[in-house]
């Protein structure tokens, strides 16, 4: 007998409301407006998603972007997050490490590693544009955000991390309006980053999944998160005012991490964002393993 065709579907990465590469109509420009165009970042295979439209997937929340739009990280793909994280900073740490170098003049659309000047590590990135002499805006693949870094540090992409698909995945939420919605940005981020939840996939476009968004609370009831921003149901997330917001940690993912609650039924998925906080001996002994005999993990890696 033949085995079963996995459901689902490849994923890659354009991010709209950034002026001039390519239309929806597929035309280059450099001239239309950003609500026109969108930077398709090539260079990266696709990232499979596990369902098909109309189905379910069960996802981290890792960045808010706007109340009606969020990036995700699928749980099944922790182990090749944590894998790559433990290699970017094996290798970009290491001053003789072969095949990187300095990119003199970044472009954009171009596959980078860069150093985030908030917390000193290095990530996947591509290149948003020359911010300033000295600055480069980016937008990082396996976290969803942009960031603006130091040009000095903006590195070349090894071919082996180039290999492995991004991580962050956009999502629009389904009858989610920005004007109408109850909560307002800092609130929204409150509640759902570092928060475990299942998508429904309605619909894609050519940036984004089009999805509602359910947890389960403390008693056991699934809560549509999409009608909790628009005031069309509650839960017990209780907002609160921008100001005694504590900073949220500039990454988070799904790696490594344990299932929690809070006293707001915060199903959140608990892990530390440094590589030094987890035990991460396996993972840097492949990762050295890699670099000394110069060839590539298959992308299912296993411990």
């Amino acid at each position: 007998m033949c085995a079963a065709a996995l459901k689902g579907f490849k994923y890659r990465v354009a991010l709209g409301d950034t002026a001039g590469d390519v239309t929806d109509e597929g035309d280059y420009s450099a001239t239309v407006v950003a609500e026109q165009s969108k930077l398709v970042i090539r260079g990266l295979p696709a990232l499979l998603i596990p369902a098909d439209l109309h189905g379910y997937l069960d996802v981290l929340v890792c960045s808010v972007a706007e109340v009606d739009r969020v990036f995700v990280q699928l749980l099944n793909e922790s182990d090749n997050l944590d894998w790559t994280t433990c290699m970017l900073q094996a290798v970009y740490n290491d001053p003789y490490a072969d095949g990187v170098e300095v990119l003199l003049n970044p472009q954009r659309g171009q596959l980078c590693v860069v150093k985030s000047r908030s917390d000193g590590r290095w990530y996947r990135a591509c290149v948003i544009e020359r911010a300033s002499p000295s600055d480069v805006t980016v937008y990082y693949l396996d976290y969803g955000k942009s960031d603006t870094v130091d040009k000095k540090t903006v590195r070349s992409i090894t071919t082996l991390l180039s290999s492995r698909p991004p991580q962050a995945i956009a999502v629009s939420l389904a009858n989610v309006s920005c004007t109408d919605a109850q909560l307002d940005l800092f609130n929204v981020r409150a509640f759902l980053e570092n928060r475990q939840v299942t998508l429904h996939l309605e619909a894609t476009t050519g940036v984004a999944l089009v999805a509602s968004m359910t947890y389960v609370d403390a008693n056991g009831a699934h809560i549509i998160v999409n009608d909790v921003i628009m005031g069309r149901s509650h839960s017990n997330y209780a907002p609160v005012k921008a100001n005694s917001l504590i900073q949220s940690r500039p990454f988070v993912n799904s790696s490594k991490a344990a299932i929690v609650g809070s006293d707001q039924s915060h199903n959140t998925l608990e892990r530390p964002t440094r590589i030094g906080d987890v035990p991460t001996r396996k993972l840097i002994g492949s990762v050295h393993r890699v670099i000394d005999q110069e060839k590539q993990l298959p992308f299912d890696t296993s411990r």
